[in-house]
């Protein structure tokens, strides 16, 4: 019995050291794209020209002069190009929804899970206790963190990793807020490129929602790791069908649920507010 014990741990423990990084759909193709098409509806282009004046709408260039500030700094570590200074609100949307996945060493993505039925994060401990601490490239991802809720309104994680969100949806609307009331235009195109930036990382959140694996507490079976590849199977073959078709989404849909506040996403306050809702 201890002979087999010992061999199921170190299967275990081979088959993790195979792992590459694992993120909920996938971010190359997958959420950039999901994050492009929720803003194409004519309500956001209509609101992006009336609104802000900008004429072309999702297609608008607005430019990142400094780079110096806590907030692009914190982008540039997780991989933005600090070259590309001066790109399209899609472009700045697609980036912020590619980030909120990168850098596994920050594990981001162990908050980007909601469980309705416990209204909580993901806690695989009491589950898998072995896995504390494994000597894994999954180190220091120790299968705990924060809702997808509390990680998108609160920022902050009782793990430690990372420190802080900067993205979270109250620090987006306070740049937009800049944006709007700047004077100086330097400073104005500074603040909407971050809140799109940071509106793109909000948008990976909710997105993740609609991911089985990602709306219950269980990484370890929602995640296996087979010796060719890693990560959730649904997610790869989402990823897989985008690339084939270009980059672009290959299906169409009646248009998205849109509630007026971003807690309404959780399982019961949807239920509880569904009779608020507007179909777009």
């Amino acid at each position: 019995m201890r002979d087999k014990k010992l061999v199921r741990t170190l299967s275990l423990v081979v088959l993790l050291g195979l792992c590459d990084p694992l993120y909920g759909w996938e971010k190359t193709y997958t959420h950039p794209i999901i994050s492009e098409k929720a803003c194409m509806s004519s309500r956001i282009q209509n609101y992006l020209k009336a609104e802000l004046g900008f004429n072309n709408a999702l297609y608008h260039q607005l430019a990142i002069c400094n780079n110096a500030t806590p907030f692009v700094q914190d982008l540039i570590e997780r991989g933005m190009d600090p070259s590309l200074q001066n790109r399209t609100i899609s472009e700045w949307i697609k980036e912020g929804s590619k980030l909120e996945d990168a850098k596994l060493h920050q594990a981001r993505s162990q908050h980007h899970f909601l469980d309705p039925t416990r209204n909580a994060g993901l806690d695989n401990r009491t589950d898998h206790p072995n896995w504390e601490g494994a000597p894994t490239r999954l180190a220091p991802f120790d299968l705990r963190g924060e809702s997808t809720l509390a990680w998108a309104t609160t920022g902050t994680s009782s793990t430690g990793y990372p420190k802080d969100n900067l993205q979270t949806w109250r620090k987006t609307r306070a740049r937009f807020l800049n944006g709007v009331c700047s004077v100086s235009n330097v400073d104005r195109e500074q603040y909407l490129a971050e809140m799109f930036v940071a509106f793109g990382h909000v948008l990976h959140l909710l997105e993740d929602m609609g991911v089985p694996a990602h709306a219950r507490n269980d990484w370890l079976f929602a995640h296996y790791p087979p010796p060719a590849s890693a990560g959730n199977p649904f997610e790869s073959w989402v990823e897989k069908q985008v690339k084939a078709n270009a980059g672009h989404c290959p299906w169409s849909g009646t248009g998205a649920v849109v509630f007026d506040r971003l807690p309404q996403y959780s399982y019961q306050s949807s239920v509880a507010n569904s009779g608020d809702r507007n179909d777009s």
